[in-house]
Parts: structure tokens; C-alpha cells; sequence
């Protein structure tokens, strides 16, 4: 029985690897998408073989990356200080604290809490 060889041949661009053959596009390295919030725009070429002259043909492909929770939230400020008069009622405001953080959607929403 003759031994069977396939022979992969890739071509890597940036992030991406595209098969040669088989046209499967698969990621090389990690995405961020807080760094490339708008995605990936690939412009992949299918060129045949033919002879005397080839042929190709081109599409656009858009790559979006969905959010996980990679970020952690971050204070507008890293202390706040507030001063407060003696017997002053339930309802004044001391401080506004604001914190943001990079995720999107759930991820990103923050709430706050006391504690000590």
C-alpha cells in the first residue's frame, strides 16, 4: 500500500493564517478587541492555476472579536478626599467617585459598594 502525503501549505499575514488549499482562515495569535474595537478587515485572493494566464478573484472578509472580561475597572482617581461637617443630614452628597473600565457591554457595566 502506497503512503499518502498532504502537504499543508499556509500563508501568514499578521495575525491570520489562510490554507492554500483549502481556504480555512485560523487565527496565529491572540486578539484583542479592546485594541481593534472595530475588528478585522481581510482581503483574501483565490488565484487559479490556469495556463496560459490565471485567474483570481477577491473577497472582503470582516473579522469581529466578541468581549470578554479582560479588564479590570480603573478610578478616574487613585484617592478621593472628602470633608464633612459636623450633624450634617442623610441626604448630602460627600464625594462622587467615577471609575470606568475597557470591556463593553456587561462586561464594562460597574456598580459600587462600602466595605470596612
Amino acid at each position: 500500500m502506497k503512503e499518502k502525503k498532504l502537504i499543508m501549505m499556509m500563508t501568514v499575514i499578521n495575525t491570520y493564517v489562510i490554507s492554500l488549499f483549502v481556504g480555512v482562515i485560523q487565527v496565529f495569535q491572540a486578539l484583542d478587541r479592546e485594541a481593534t474595537p472595530k475588528g478585522y478587515l481581510l482581503h483574501v485572493i483565490a488565484t487559479d492555476k490556469g495556463y496560459p494566464t490565471s485567474h483570481s478573484s477577491t473577497v472582503t472578509t470582516q473579522v469581529n472579536i466578541s468581549d470578554v472580561n479582560d479588564n479590570f475597572p480603573q478610578f478616574d482617581s487613585d484617592v478621593y478626599t472628602a470633608t464633612l461637617v459636623e450633624e450634617q443630614n442623610g441626604t448630602t452628597v460627600i464625594a462622587q467617585i467615577s471609575a470606568t473600565d475597557a470591556d463593553e457591554g456587561n462586561n464594562g457595566r460597574i456598580s459600587y459598594s462600602i466595605t470596612g
